[in-house]
């Protein structure tokens, strides 16, 4: 859809026609009592990662690149058979001696891009079909949930007359500069964590977006007339366009007084009856903060 309303991809492209190998093998020994999430994988004849399922007999192998670190293949794709499969899970393991069954091979593009706009009349873009980014940091799935929680309840309040129809138009300008930042931050982490040749290509450490920590991207995006694009959700003192903080009061969490209507945080019916929660919120006694049903503050 978006491809036939001409709506444009920027962005940094295509850099890598990865794939994914699925297959189980006996994986418990090589962790040594271990659990990790993600295990990056550099070595001379490939760069991608592994995840491992619990209780650590499948799993899957990303591989963006292949051979010279420096001036790697990228086009993994092209040609794979099961037996190169295999031994490319082998030299990723670093022994030949664990039995290794391929269940499935997924072919695809390591990209980084955002649409141009993310409306167009009836039309609206979310997920994949709005931003495409590497799977490093783990941010694509969280980024359409993202759009989802954007655009939900204010297609709710204008479909059921509650508002104009010119709060859709917030959309776009909410989420789209969001999105752009989330996906440079995908590509900042491949850079560093699996391509380091790229950053001779965009001009060296300047030509990528700087590392912001994880928890700023996932949970502290703000929309406008937020000072800043991201700041840590730990700080933020519900400023209008950062989320509404999450603080304990009467044994249960302000995040749960969020997600149906606005919100009046700290009336007699929301309190902020302590010195942490008000402080955690950035108010005075007798002061409250209006926050949108999806719990970012107005």
């Amino acid at each position: 859809m978006r491809q036939k309303l001409g709506i444009a991809m920027r962005g940094r492209g295509t850099f890598s026609n990865s794939v994914t190998i699925y297959f189980r093998a006996p994986l418990a020994p090589l962790l040594r009592g271990r659990n990790l999430s993600v295990i990056y994988v550099t070595n001379p004849i490939l760069r991608g990662f592994f995840r491992v399922e619990k209780p650590f007999h499948s799993g899957f192998l990303a591989i963006n690149a292949l051979g010279d670190p420096d001036h790697p293949i990228t086009n993994v794709s092209e040609g794979l058979t099961d037996q190169r499969c295999l031994e490319l899970i082998h030299a990723a393991l670093g022994t030949n001696d664990v039995p290794v069954t391929i269940d499935s091979v997924m072919h695809w593009q390591a990209e980084a891009d955002t649409a141009e706009r993310f409306r167009d009349g009836r039309v609206f873009l979310a997920g994949d079909a709005a931003h495409v980014m590497p799977p490093n940091g783990g941010f694509g799935g969280n980024t359409g949930v993202q759009d989802a929680h954007n655009l939900a309840w204010k297609l709710a309040r204008v479909l059921k007359g509650d508002a104009d129809k010119s709060l859709l138009n917030t959309y776009d300008t909410e989420r789209r500069p969001v999105a752009a930042f989330t996906v440079e931050q995908a590509y900042s982490r491949y850079v560093t964590r699996t391509a380091p040749y790229l950053l001779l290509a965009n001009g060296g450490s300047t030509g990528i977006e700087p590392i912001a920590p994880d928890l700023n991207v996932e949970l502290g995006y703000c929309y406008p007339p937020a000072t800043a694009l991201h700041m840590s959700p730990r700080e933020s003192k519900a400023e209008p366009g950062t989320r509404a903080p999450h603080v304990i009061v009467n044994g249960h969490s302000t995040l749960d007084w969020y997600g149906w209507d606005y919100v009046r945080a700290g009336d007699a019916d929301h309190p902020l009856d302590t010195e942490e929660a008000r402080a955690a919120y950035g108010i005075s006694a007798g002061e409250t903060v209006l926050v949108r049903p999806d719990g970012f503050v107005a």
